[in-house]
């Protein structure tokens, strides 16, 4: 993973999902919490449900297209930048700076296992998970049906997003006081004309400072 350096401050990790063709489902770059399961449920129409028609001549709920089986699962991997624990990162920087680039890195692994600490617990809430929506879900035509469960889905995204976004990160991680102590090291980054190093930098390395780097850390990206 690059690193960069933006107007959030240093990116040091990343958690995303270990699914490669998520982007079925939605926005590529959106953030990411369900995925389907391996396999395919249903051979020539959606991987992630299973659809069937019932057929009871003489119910009143003849003919109408019910889920069957789902397979949205939650498996995520996180990512800390390699830079940050390069063995040339830690020859940049002095006794002092290793010890804050490490406590940056843990609290880095803490930040993004929370995320999905969060979406775990909230996700076996009733109303959380879009597959208790699913559940419910009937229409005359299975393509109906497969754009309103589409829509649940994007719901509960949208719901286990909000329920782990950053605020409450913060809430967990920064209950450290140990993150909550003044940091700098030195860290490097590819050069990007856009961002030309500072008097005191050097060309292929920045410094990161910071006053409180747990509340700076959690406001930005993932």
């Amino acid at each position: 993973m690059p690193i960069y350096h933006h107007a959030f401050g240093l990116n040091g990790g990343r958690n995303r999902c270990i699914d490669p063709h998520h982007e079925t489902l939605e926005d590529p770059e959106a953030i990411h919490r369900l995925h389907i399961a391996p396999g395919e449920l249903n051979p020539g129409g959606p991987t992630h449900w299973k659809v069937a028609r019932l057929a009871e001549p003489d119910s009143p709920f003849d003919g109408l297209w019910y889920v069957t089986e789902q397979s949205l699962i939650f498996e995520h991997q996180t990512f800390i930048n390699s830079l940050l624990t390069a063995a040339a990162t830690r020859k940049h920087n002095s006794e002092q700076q290793r010890q804050d680039l490490a406590r940056f890195v843990n609290m880095t692994r803490e930040h993004e296992t929370a995320h999905w600490t969060l979406v775990a617990k909230w996700s076996g809430i009733p109303g959380m998970d879009p597959a208790d929506d699913f559940e419910v879900r009937v229409a005359r035509d299975s393509e109906d049906l497969d754009r309103t469960l589409r829509e649940d889905l994007k719901r509960g995204e949208a719901r286990l997003q909000r329920a782990s976004d950053h605020p409450h990160v913060r809430a967990i991680v920064c209950g450290n006081p140990d993150y909550l102590r003044p940091t700098e090291f030195w860290f490097p980054v590819l050069e990007d004309p856009q961002d030309p190093p500072t008097k005191e930098e050097e060309p292929g390395w920045r410094v990161n400072r910071s006053a409180n780097p747990c509340i700076e850390h959690t406001s930005g990206d993932d």
